[in-house]
């Protein structure tokens, strides 16, 4: 008999659960989307397949070119100071869908940090945007 009183319950707290994650998101936080890799042919043609889905497309590079990985990034609306990622990249490329408006990238590989202001516009892709580090190389022991 009480195997027949848990059941519904437990049921009921399952479909409640289910509605719950299946609600629709009405904060800023949660319509941003971030993806970051590319390391490799094979996982840089995966990501590049899914660039217009973002607004904003960031590369990271030593002075020579180099691609890099590993960076630390902040970024943060810069009129209300909301941290919208913090992280360390896993690849080179770092892409986002965030709300039109000024953003503030902070990123910081080898002990470095290149601090930039963006603007993320409506609709249309910006270009990548390429933060590179002057003699990065130097101070990784090799990192990269």
């Amino acid at each position: 008999m009480a195997l027949l009183y848990k059941t519904p319950l437990v049921a009921a707290a399952g479909l409640a659960l289910v509605a719950a994650l299946a609600a629709p998101a009405h904060s800023a936080q949660e319509q941003i989307a971030i993806r970051s890799g590319g390391i490799g042919l094979e996982e840089r043609a995966a990501l590049e397949a899914q660039r217009d889905r973002y607004n904003l497309r960031i590369a990271f590079a030593e002075a020579n070119g180099d691609y890099i990985s590993d960076v630390e990034v902040r970024l943060s609306a810069e009129a209300r100071g909301t941290v919208h990622y913090a992280g360390e990249t896993r690849g080179p490329f770092l892409f986002a869908r965030l709300e039109p408006g000024r953003y503030r990238l902070e990123a910081t590989y080898a002990g470095q940090t290149q601090v930039r202001s963006l603007t993320v516009g409506p609709e249309q892709p910006q270009p990548y945007i390429y933060v590179r580090w002057p003699d990065a190389a130097a101070g990784s022991g090799g990192r990269g």
